[in-house]
Protein backbone atom coordinates (compact mmCIF):
# COMPACT_ATOMS: atom_id res chain seq x y z
CA UNK A 1 0.00 0.00 0.00
CA UNK A 2 2.75 2.06 1.04
CA UNK A 3 4.29 1.51 -2.50
CA UNK A 4 1.52 3.02 -4.44
CA UNK A 5 0.77 6.08 -2.38
CA UNK A 6 4.34 7.03 -2.88
CA UNK A 7 4.34 6.31 -6.97
CA UNK A 8 1.07 8.59 -6.44
CA UNK A 9 2.46 11.07 -5.09
CA UNK A 10 5.33 11.24 -7.54
CA UNK A 11 2.96 11.14 -10.59
CA UNK A 12 0.55 13.56 -9.51
CA UNK A 13 3.36 16.02 -7.76
CA UNK A 14 5.47 15.40 -11.19
CA UNK A 15 2.52 16.69 -13.21
CA UNK A 16 1.80 19.74 -11.10
CA UNK A 17 5.38 20.46 -10.99
CA UNK A 18 6.32 20.24 -14.49
CA UNK A 19 3.38 21.83 -15.82
CA UNK A 20 3.85 24.85 -14.02
CA UNK A 21 7.56 25.02 -14.81
CA UNK A 22 6.55 24.55 -18.23
CA UNK A 23 4.13 27.67 -17.70
CA UNK A 24 6.68 29.84 -15.90
CA UNK A 25 9.26 29.17 -18.62
CA UNK A 26 7.26 29.54 -22.19
CA UNK A 27 3.50 30.34 -20.96
CA UNK A 28 0.91 28.05 -22.92
CA UNK A 29 0.71 29.91 -25.84
CA UNK A 30 2.14 27.02 -27.98
CA UNK A 31 0.13 24.08 -26.25
CA UNK A 32 -2.78 25.62 -28.86
CA UNK A 33 -2.22 22.78 -31.78
CA UNK A 34 -3.48 24.95 -33.99
CA UNK A 35 -0.77 27.72 -34.00
CA UNK A 36 2.04 27.46 -35.35
CA UNK A 37 3.17 31.27 -35.09
CA UNK A 38 5.83 30.77 -32.54
CA UNK A 39 7.73 28.33 -34.84
CA UNK A 40 8.65 31.20 -37.19
CA UNK A 41 9.82 33.53 -34.15
CA UNK A 42 11.90 30.53 -31.91
CA UNK A 43 15.43 30.99 -31.51
CA UNK A 44 15.84 33.77 -34.55
CA UNK A 45 19.26 32.78 -35.25
CA UNK A 46 18.30 28.89 -35.41
CA UNK A 47 16.02 27.01 -38.22
CA UNK A 48 16.12 23.71 -36.81
CA UNK A 49 12.21 23.78 -35.60
CA UNK A 50 11.28 25.22 -39.01
CA UNK A 51 12.99 22.32 -40.04
CA UNK A 52 11.17 19.80 -37.90
CA UNK A 53 7.75 21.59 -38.34
CA UNK A 54 8.71 20.84 -42.25
CA UNK A 55 9.21 17.79 -42.06
CA UNK A 56 5.80 16.49 -40.13
CA UNK A 57 3.87 19.03 -42.87
CA UNK A 58 5.22 17.21 -45.87
CA UNK A 59 4.85 13.49 -44.33
CA UNK A 60 1.15 14.42 -43.30
CA UNK A 61 0.67 15.65 -46.48
CA UNK A 62 2.28 12.42 -48.31
CA UNK A 63 0.99 9.25 -48.61
CA UNK A 64 1.42 6.29 -46.54
CA UNK A 65 4.75 4.78 -48.08
CA UNK A 66 6.88 1.90 -46.94
CA UNK A 67 9.28 2.49 -44.63
CA UNK A 68 6.11 4.18 -42.72
CA UNK A 69 7.91 7.28 -41.70
CA UNK A 70 8.74 8.17 -45.11
CA UNK A 71 7.41 11.44 -46.59
CA UNK A 72 7.50 10.94 -49.91
CA UNK A 73 6.67 14.00 -51.21
CA UNK A 74 10.07 15.86 -48.99
CA UNK A 75 12.54 15.84 -51.25
CA UNK A 76 13.81 13.87 -54.74
CA UNK A 77 12.30 10.24 -53.56
CA UNK A 78 11.11 11.70 -50.35
CA UNK A 79 13.01 10.70 -47.22
CA UNK A 80 12.29 9.19 -43.50
CA UNK A 81 11.06 11.89 -41.00
CA UNK A 82 14.23 10.58 -38.49
CA UNK A 83 16.36 12.87 -40.77
CA UNK A 84 14.07 16.25 -39.80
CA UNK A 85 13.71 15.19 -36.60
CA UNK A 86 10.04 15.62 -36.49
CA UNK A 87 10.19 13.32 -33.27
CA UNK A 88 8.76 9.96 -35.52
CA UNK A 89 6.77 8.46 -33.07
CA UNK A 90 4.66 11.09 -32.25
CA UNK A 91 3.95 12.45 -36.08
CA UNK A 92 3.19 8.89 -37.12
CA UNK A 93 0.28 8.78 -33.94
CA UNK A 94 -0.28 12.14 -35.31
CA UNK A 95 -0.61 11.08 -39.47
CA UNK A 96 -3.13 8.26 -38.19
CA UNK A 97 -5.43 10.80 -36.86
CA UNK A 98 -4.61 13.10 -39.47
CA UNK A 99 -8.70 13.48 -40.99
CA UNK A 100 -9.79 14.76 -37.69
CA UNK A 101 -6.99 17.14 -36.97
CA UNK A 102 -7.27 21.27 -37.64
CA UNK A 103 -5.65 21.77 -41.11
CA UNK A 104 -3.04 23.78 -39.66
CA UNK A 105 -1.62 21.23 -36.70
CA UNK A 106 1.63 20.93 -35.03
CA UNK A 107 2.46 19.03 -31.96
CA UNK A 108 5.81 20.42 -30.61
CA UNK A 109 4.44 22.26 -27.64
CA UNK A 110 2.64 19.80 -26.29
CA UNK A 111 5.43 17.33 -26.72
CA UNK A 112 7.89 19.74 -25.10
CA UNK A 113 5.58 19.84 -21.80
CA UNK A 114 5.40 15.98 -21.67
CA UNK A 115 8.94 16.12 -22.00
CA UNK A 116 8.77 18.49 -18.47
CA UNK A 117 6.82 16.39 -17.19
CA UNK A 118 8.55 13.28 -17.75
CA UNK A 119 11.46 14.72 -16.60
CA UNK A 120 10.26 15.60 -12.85
CA UNK A 121 8.16 12.75 -12.17
CA UNK A 122 12.05 10.76 -13.18
CA UNK A 123 13.49 12.80 -11.27
CA UNK A 124 12.01 12.41 -8.12
CA UNK A 125 11.91 8.77 -8.43
CA UNK A 126 15.78 8.86 -8.74
CA UNK A 127 15.53 11.22 -5.78
CA UNK A 128 13.50 8.52 -3.97
CA UNK A 129 16.32 5.68 -4.04
CA UNK A 130 18.37 7.68 -1.35
CA UNK A 131 15.46 9.73 0.68
CA UNK A 132 11.77 8.82 2.23
CA UNK A 133 11.68 12.57 2.69
CA UNK A 134 8.90 13.80 0.06
CA UNK A 135 9.58 17.67 0.72
CA UNK A 136 13.34 16.95 -0.05
CA UNK A 137 12.60 15.15 -3.05
CA UNK A 138 10.15 17.56 -4.28
CA UNK A 139 12.59 20.46 -3.13
CA UNK A 140 15.78 18.96 -5.02
CA UNK A 141 13.72 17.68 -8.15
CA UNK A 142 13.24 20.89 -9.24
CA UNK A 143 17.20 21.37 -10.10
CA UNK A 144 16.22 18.58 -12.93
CA UNK A 145 12.93 20.48 -13.98
CA UNK A 146 14.66 23.22 -14.48
CA UNK A 147 18.07 22.42 -15.86
CA UNK A 148 19.78 24.55 -18.36
CA UNK A 149 20.48 22.03 -20.75
CA UNK A 150 16.67 21.07 -20.62
CA UNK A 151 15.78 25.20 -21.33
CA UNK A 152 18.22 25.39 -23.87
CA UNK A 153 17.44 22.28 -26.22
CA UNK A 154 13.37 23.13 -25.51
CA UNK A 155 11.47 24.59 -28.37
CA UNK A 156 15.40 24.62 -30.19
CA UNK A 157 15.70 20.86 -30.82
CA UNK A 158 12.72 19.29 -29.97
CA UNK A 159 13.40 15.73 -29.52
CA UNK A 160 16.75 16.62 -27.71
CA UNK A 161 14.69 17.69 -24.81
CA UNK A 162 14.14 13.73 -23.99
CA UNK A 163 16.39 14.02 -21.54
CA UNK A 164 14.20 12.04 -19.23
CA UNK A 165 15.26 9.20 -21.16
CA UNK A 166 18.22 9.20 -19.95
CA UNK A 167 16.76 10.32 -16.49
CA UNK A 168 15.05 6.74 -16.45
CA UNK A 169 18.53 4.72 -17.62
CA UNK A 170 20.19 6.13 -14.53
CA UNK A 171 17.12 5.13 -12.60
CA UNK A 172 17.06 1.56 -14.05
CA UNK A 173 21.02 1.53 -13.47
CA UNK A 174 20.75 2.39 -9.86
CA UNK A 175 17.70 0.42 -9.06
CA UNK A 176 19.20 -2.21 -10.74
CA UNK A 177 22.31 -2.06 -8.30
CA UNK A 178 20.52 -2.02 -5.12
CA UNK A 179 18.31 -5.33 -5.69
CA UNK A 180 21.06 -7.07 -8.29
CA UNK A 181 18.22 -8.04 -11.43
CA UNK A 182 18.99 -5.99 -14.66
CA UNK A 183 15.81 -3.91 -16.01
CA UNK A 184 15.55 -5.61 -19.68
CA UNK A 185 12.52 -4.85 -20.01
CA UNK A 186 12.77 -1.05 -19.09
CA UNK A 187 16.08 -1.25 -21.26
CA UNK A 188 14.71 -2.42 -24.19
CA UNK A 189 11.41 -0.27 -23.79
CA UNK A 190 13.90 2.84 -23.42
CA UNK A 191 16.18 1.72 -26.52
CA UNK A 192 13.03 1.12 -28.85
CA UNK A 193 11.36 4.59 -27.53
CA UNK A 194 14.76 6.18 -28.00
CA UNK A 195 15.19 5.17 -31.82
CA UNK A 196 11.59 6.04 -32.29
CA UNK A 197 12.25 9.52 -31.27
CA UNK A 198 16.14 10.38 -31.72
CA UNK A 199 18.57 8.17 -31.80
CA UNK A 200 20.95 10.60 -30.45
CA UNK A 201 20.14 9.10 -26.97
CA UNK A 202 21.01 5.38 -27.99
CA UNK A 203 24.20 5.36 -27.13
CA UNK A 204 23.75 6.59 -23.79
CA UNK A 205 21.35 4.24 -22.94
CA UNK A 206 22.84 0.95 -24.52
CA UNK A 207 25.96 2.59 -22.89
CA UNK A 208 24.21 2.26 -19.21
CA UNK A 209 23.01 -0.58 -19.83
CA UNK A 210 26.41 -2.54 -21.01
CA UNK A 211 27.86 -1.15 -17.51
CA UNK A 212 25.26 -2.67 -15.48
CA UNK A 213 25.38 -6.19 -17.35
CA UNK A 214 29.65 -5.73 -16.82
CA UNK A 215 29.00 -4.78 -12.76
CA UNK A 216 26.70 -7.80 -12.51
CA UNK A 217 29.13 -9.90 -13.99
CA UNK A 218 31.94 -8.42 -11.47
CA UNK A 219 29.67 -8.94 -9.15
CA UNK A 220 27.70 -11.88 -9.07
CA UNK A 221 29.39 -13.54 -12.53
CA UNK A 222 25.42 -13.63 -13.87
CA UNK A 223 23.44 -11.26 -15.56
CA UNK A 224 19.97 -13.37 -15.21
Amino acid sequence: MKFYKKIDYFIITGILIGILAFGVLYGYSTLDVSYDGWIYHTYASESDVIQHYAGWVNYRNSPWDFPIAKASILGEGGTVISFTDSIPIVAIICKIFSSVLPETFQYFGIYILVCFVLQEIVAMKLLSLYTDNKLFITIYSLFFVFSPILIERSFRHCALASHWIILFSIYFLLKSRRDNKIRWFGFCLLGLLTISIHPYFLPMVYGLFIINCIEMIIKDKKIL
